[in-house]
C-alpha cells in the first residue's frame, strides 16, 4: 500500500492513506543500511500490521525535494516565520531562503503578531522587497490579514518554519480552526518556549500545512560560495556591471553589486555567508 507520512516519534510513523486510513509503522532494517531517514512529507509504500500491532515502512518513494532543517520533503511552500516578539534573526531567514531556493522550495515571509507592533513590517518589507520573497503580515491572536496568506498556500503543501516563539502553531490553528499546543515569550529573555516537539502535517481546507520545531541555529546548505550570488534576485542586472567577472561581490574593486546594495542589511548578510562558506571550503580541503 502506498501512503503519505504524516508524522513521527520515538522510531514510530503515522502514515495517512488516500482513502483517509492512519497506520502506525516500524520502518525495516534495511533502510538503515540504505542510509534512508523517514521524513514528514514522504510517499511510502508500506505493509499493514495485524490488528493491534504495527505495520512496516518497506521503501521510502523518490522525492520531489527534502530539506534537512526542518526535516521535511514534497513541499512546495516554506512559510518562513518572524514576529514582533522574540527579536527577529534575519540571517536564519537568510538561511532559509537559501535552502528553500537549492531544493527549488517557493517561499513566503510571514509577519505575525502585527496586534503587538506593525512598525516593524516596514523594516521587514525594505529587507526583502528585492528578494522576490513575499511578504503577508498577520496576526494570529485576533486573526487579523489571514485571507491572503490562506489564499497563496490553498492547494500547497506548506511547512511553517522559524524561530520559537513566533507563533507558528497559532498561525496553524488560525488557519485551519483546529486547536494546538501554544506557548510563552520568556519575559527575561524575549525568547520563545519550544511547544512543536516534531514535525506533523496537518490536512484541512485544501491546505496540507505541516508545523515544526522552532530552532536558532541552520547550517547553511551545500551551495558552492562561487554560485551563493545566483540565489540573490536582488543581484540581477547588476552583475555584469561589475569589473572583474566573475565577481564575488565582497571586496572586489568596482563591484556594481555592492555600489548597490552595500552598507548593511541583506548584503551585509551575504557577505558574512559568502565568507562563511569560503572557511567551509578551505576546511574541506586542507
Amino acid at each position: 500500500m502506498v501512503a503519505k507520512l504524516i508524522k513521527g516519534t520515538g522510531g514510530f510513523y503515522i502514515v495517512k492513506t488516500e482513502d483517509g486510513e492512519l497506520f502506525t509503522l516500524r520502518p525495516r532494517g534495511k533502510l538503515r543500511f540504505l542510509t534512508q531517514t523517514p521524513t514528514v512529507g514522504d510517499m511510502v509504500n508500506m505493509t499493514p500490521g495485524a490488528e493491534g500491532t504495527h505495520g512496516w515502512l518497506e521503501e521510502i518513494l523518490p522525492r520531489r525535494n527534502l530539506m534537512i532543517r526542518p526535516p521535511v520533503s514534497n513541499i512546495d511552500i516554506v512559510a518562513l516565520t518572524v514576529a514582533a516578539v522574540p527579536a527577529r534573526d534575519l540571517l536564519l531567514i537568510d538561511k532559509l531562503i537559501l535552502n528553500a531556493r537549492a531544493a527549488d522550495i517557493g517561499c513566503v515571509l510571514v509577519c505575525n503578531k502585527i496586534d503587538i507592533d506593525c512598525g516593524y513590517v516596514d523594516s521587514v518589507k525594505k529587507e526583502y522587497g528585492e528578494s522576490g520573497v513575499p511578504v503577508f503580515p498577520v496576526s494570529a491572536l485576533i486573526q487579523e490579514s489571514l485571507s491572503d496568506l490562506k489564499k497563496a498556500i490553498q492547494g500547497k503543501a506548506t511547512c511553517f518554519a522559524g524561530q520559537s516563539g513566533v507563533g507558528k502553531s497559532a498561525l496553524i490553528s488560525a488557519l485551519t480552526g483546529r486547536t494546538f499546543e501554544t506557548g510563552a515569550i520568556s519575559e527575561r529573555t524575549e525568547r520563545g518556549r519550544h511547544t512543536t516537539r516534531h514535525v506533523e502535517l496537518i490536512a484541512q481546507d485544501d491546505m496540507l500545512i505541516l508545523d515544526t520545531p522552532g530552532f536558532s541555529l541552520l547550517d547553511a546548505c551545500e551551495v558552492p560560495s562561487a554560485e551563493l550570488a545566483d540565489y540573490y534576485p536582488e543581484f540581477d542586472g547588476l552583475t555584469e556591471n561589475c569589473r572583474f567577472q566573475p565577481c564575488m561581490h565582497d571586496t572586489e574593486p568596482d563591484c556594481a553589486v555592492r555600489a548597490r546594495h552595500g552598507g548593511g542589511g541583506r548584503y551585509a548578510r551575504y557577505v558574512q555567508l559568502l565568507r562563511e562558506y569560503k572557511e567551509l571550503e578551505r576546511g574541506r580541503y586542507k
